[in-house]
């Protein structure tokens, strides 16, 4: 099955080091790990970042002919700081992947790869050209279903986009702190989670929600009236690197949603692969089936 991310590609700039990152490429590289065919779309800047990112791509396995080279903008890069385990971010704009192009030809191509799933972020898609570019692939792949990483980065979002995401989402990921944030850009009064993944739901016609607690674990929000509330534990892990686990577990979402499986084991399956990875150094560190089925073991 074919998964199209569209998003940034940039580097991590840690103290010490510095490491290929972005929410779309992360969830393309894992969702080509767990078996599936990933396309990518992305941009980065004609210089030597932009070559060191594109043999990372293809370290990974993935295609970059959808990753376009942009004269003039430098290669995407945020700064990351580590506060009581978990990653802050200062990301610096404009960057390549605000530029992102989809040609007609490449329309076409993507079009008959049939995508099943396509992924995007709230990022890359405070570009407007990287939304005009999203919109045209969201219309020639008429079949793919749209999940949403709502993905909150401090001044790197709007009402305006977020509504349009919303609007356009099948199914819709987010943390507790970025549920928080919606509910008072949206205005929802009720406070309680359940009722507050319902508001947006029922507004933007969204079939589901998931919200992701870390070790807490996940909930899960469907239309679907016989079963519209469910939680599925999380996995108590020593944590080498929060970096990127969100983005593993998009993937393992996704990757449940393909298999056709209950939400409850789309869920575990996600918890486990997003644990797993913040268990090592990178967002994009080697991991096996054989650790996920461990780890479900305890």
């Amino acid at each position: 099955m074919c998964v199209i991310s569209i998003g940034e590609i940039l580097w991590d700039v840690f103290e010490n080091t510095s490491r290929i990152g972005g929410a779309p490429f992360n969830v393309a590289a894992h969702t080509l790990k767990i078996g599936h065919d990933a396309v990518f779309i992305s941009a980065v800047g004609d210089d030597e970042s932009g070559n060191q990112a594109l043999q990372e791509l293809r370290s990974e396995g993935l295609d970059d002919r959808f990753v376009r080279r942009i004269d003039g903008v430098k290669t995407g890069t945020v700064d990351v700081r580590i506060a009581n385990g978990q990653p802050r971010f200062r990301i610096h704009r404009p960057a390549a992947y605000d530029y992102l192009e989809v040609s007609e030809a490449d329309l076409t191509v993507l079009r008959q790869m049939n995508p099943v799933w396509i992924y995007v972020g709230t990022l890359a898609q405070m570009s407007s050209q990287v939304r005009e570019a999203t919109d045209n692939v969201l219309n020639d792949c008429v079949s793919a279903k749209v999940f949403y990483d709502v993905n909150l980065r401090e001044n790197n979002y709007s009402c305006e986009v977020i509504r349009s995401l919303l609007a356009k989402a099948d199914v819709v990921k987010i943390n507790l702190e970025e549920l928080g944030t919606l509910q008072d850009l949206l205005h929802i009064r009720n406070r309680e989670r359940r009722m507050a993944c319902a508001s947006i739901g029922s507004t933007f016609d969204i079939s589901g929600i998931c919200v992701t607690a870390g070790e807490e674990g996940a909930w899960w929000w469907s239309a679907d009236a016989d079963r519209q509330w469910i939680k599925v534990p999380g996995y108590s892990i020593s944590v080498a690197d929060a970096v990127g686990a969100g983005d593993a577990f998009s993937a393992g979402m996704i990757h449940g949603f393909i298999m056709e499986w209950l939400w409850e084991e789309t869920l575990d399956f996600a918890n486990r692969l997003g644990a797993l990875v913040a268990s090592k150094e990178g967002a994009l560190p080697e991991w096996t089936f054989e650790e996920l089925t461990v780890l479900a073991r305890g």
